[in-house]
């Protein structure tokens, strides 16, 4: 299917499949967004604006279906787009410098000159880190940078689990909506099974659908697993450029000792080029959340019209007339 799509020009994403349980509600979904014709070059999101462009990073697993909703949000006129995912960067011995590389001259090839905006959620802005620090030893003025409750690399360097167990903990997060003892049946099968059979196993008990490819399943959670192991290895480098870290409000007990508001960004920025930004909601619920997200847009607006100038604050959640 995702592919099929690709050769239609409309963008398919396997996250977009994971959540429209119908064809009727994927169709729809697929619909809302632009279409692109090459994948090696930037998505337009908002093709046209009067101040330099602002490009999201798609976050380890690839996606980057954040992006479309949350730009309706950014009230500045300026253009957006979002880089996809360079397929030949998936085999495990890649560097995170290669991927940021590989991005920043996809940047560069939609926006010849600067300054430049990019930005990412989740580990996603652990890439937007690297791709500005990329552009800047390339020479390149940098006017943005923004993390969206990203932590930093550290966090994830005693992160030794399996592809297996990282898919299993992906499944047992969804508790909310699928049912324990279907949770249960898979935690008991991981130290038996390999990834493929996991995948088959989770399409069996109709976790996953069955319309999933294996293969695309498979290399979708290879690519987040080799994504963390890029992250693991990574000592971001200093970048003389002010950091902008959107931090969620509601924080689940993660075991670790880094600040909530921070993320451990503070052991490798200087405090006066790291701005923290609270945002209502959870490290989903920020971008999910119709409101959550239109808050965070007001919030990206208004450090975009001033980027070395703001300072941080506090954002009240205020009932919204309209859905999630």
């Amino acid at each position: 299917m995702i592919t099929h799509a690709a050769k239609r020009s409309m963008i398919c994403t396997l996250n977009d499949i994971f959540q429209h349980s119908t064809l009727a509600k994927l169709a729809l979904h697929i619909d809302t967004y632009p279409s692109f014709t090459s994948n090696i070059s930037a998505i337009t999101i908002r093709p046209s604006g009067s101040e330099p462009p602002i490009f999201f990073v798609p976050d380890g697993s690839g996606d980057h279906s954040y992006a479309f909703p949350l730009s309706e949000s950014i009230n500045i006129d300026c253009p957006t787009y979002v880089l996809p995912w360079p397929p030949s960067l998936d085999a495990p011995s890649s560097l995170i410098e290669d991927l940021a590389e590989k991005m920043a001259n996809i940047i560069i090839g939609t926006q010849s000159t600067g300054p430049y905006r990019v930005c990412g959620y989740c580990t996603g802005g652990i890439l937007s880190y690297a791709i500005a620090k990329q552009l800047s030893d390339m020479g390149m003025e940098i006017d943005f940078v923004g993390l969206i409750d990203t932590p930093a690399p550290s966090t994830f360097r005693n992160d030794n689990l399996t592809i297996e167990q990282r898919f299993v903990m992906s499944i047992s997060d969804c508790g909310n909506i699928i049912p324990r003892e279907t949770i249960n049946k898979m935690q008991e099968s991981f130290e038996r099974l390999n990834i493929q059979e996991l995948i088959e196993l989770a399409q069996k008990l109709k976790i996953l659908p069955k319309a999933i490819p294996i293969k695309i399943a498979v290399d979708h959670y290879k690519r987040i697993h080799n994504y963390v192991d890029m992250i693991k290895i990574y000592a971001p480098p200093p970048l003389h450029s002010t950091i902008h870290l959107f931090y969620a409000l509601e924080k689940p007990d993660q075991g670790d000792h880094t600040s909530p508001q921070t993320h451990g960004w503070d052991k490798i920025i200087p405090s006066s080029r790291l701005f923290t930004n609270p945002v209502p909601g959870n490290h989903i619920t920020l971008m999910s959340d119709k409101l959550n997200r239109m808050l965070l847009g007001n919030a990206l607006s208004r450090i975009l019209k001033e980027p070395n100038t703001y300072t941080s604050k506090p954002l009240s959640r205020k009932p919204l007339d309209t859905d999630n």
